[in-house]
């Protein structure tokens, strides 16, 4: 069971808890954000190349590789 979003101290680890705790379907991209901020700390940069990379089928996002 998750904390309550209340009791996390760090800003941004609360408000993707926040975030996260709406959605029955979470959109990729933020789950990607939460995932990461998750296991690298909210002070890690999420990497550029994870939101600006072309795909090969020509859309935006993460590439599938």
């Amino acid at each position: 069971m998750n904390p309550d979003p209340r009791t996390i101290g760090d800003v941004l680890l609360r408000r993707n808890a926040e975030n996260s705790a709406r959605f029955d379907a979470c959109p990729e991209n933020i789950l990607n954000r939460i995932l990461w901020h998750a296991v690298r700390g909210s002070g890690a940069p999420y990497p550029a190349w994870a939101v600006s990379a072309e795909r090969e089928d020509g859309k935006k996002g993460a590439p599938t590789r």
